[in-house]
């Protein structure tokens, strides 16, 4: 269950003001169809499966880690041969390192032209990895949870980052995600999260 309300609206404004600021992703003047502020999560179950979890990545900086999940999703189709590399040239002008609470994230994506069909592959983390801040390019945060996502309708990508941000308000849930050793159990955690909804 993702209570903390203050949280996500802080980090949905973030993610907004990013995407607003990097991407024309919607029209402006749709603003309201696209439910900003919102939870709207069940959506992300649909591109989520155990056998796109990495589990305990060992990375030395965050574009190994874009590397490993990127391999991931090639391999199972979702995206082109050059998803991962443009991911990476995206990652360095504009970040998606997220300071939450508990367990630091990042969501590494790029643009729909890479992508085949819409996936999002989950990473965790061996040890912490330093991604620079999202909306500030000096600030770093350790992160240890990834997701890595693979949208290939840019209308969409918006409302996935919206759909992540609710998840990410659970320190325990993120935790628990952190930590576990099955892919299956990742999902499951997900899954149980996204059913509770918020308070």
């Amino acid at each position: 269950m993702y209570c903390n309300v203050v949280t996500i609206n802080t980090t949905v404004g973030t993610v907004v003001a990013y995407i607003n600021s990097v991407n024309n992703l919607f029209n402006p003047d749709d603003t309201e169809k696209q439910n900003i502020g919102g939870m709207q999560v069940e959506g992300l179950t649909n591109y989520i499966s155990e056998d796109l979890v990495l589990v305990h990545i060992d990375a030395e900086d965050e574009f190994a880690c874009i590397d490993q999940l990127g391999e991931l999703l090639l391999k199972k189709g979702f995206v082109k041969d050059t998803y991962t590399q443009a991911v990476k040239d995206r990652e360095k002008i504009y970040p998606t390192g997220l300071s939450t609470n508990g367990v630091g994230v990042a969501i590494p994506h790029t643009d729909a032209v890479h992508v085949n069909a819409p996936a999002v592959a989950i990473g965790t983390l061996k040890q912490p990895v330093q991604f620079h801040l999202m909306g500030d390019d000096e600030a770093k945060v350790e992160v240890q949870l990834i997701f890595q996502l693979a949208i290939n309708d840019p209308s969409e990508q918006l409302e996935m980052l919206q759909s992540l941000v609710g998840l990410f308000a659970d320190e325990e849930l993120l935790k628990n995600i952190q930590q576990s050793e099955d892919p299956k159990k990742t999902i499951a955690l997900i899954r149980e999260a996204v059913s509770a909804g918020p308070c």
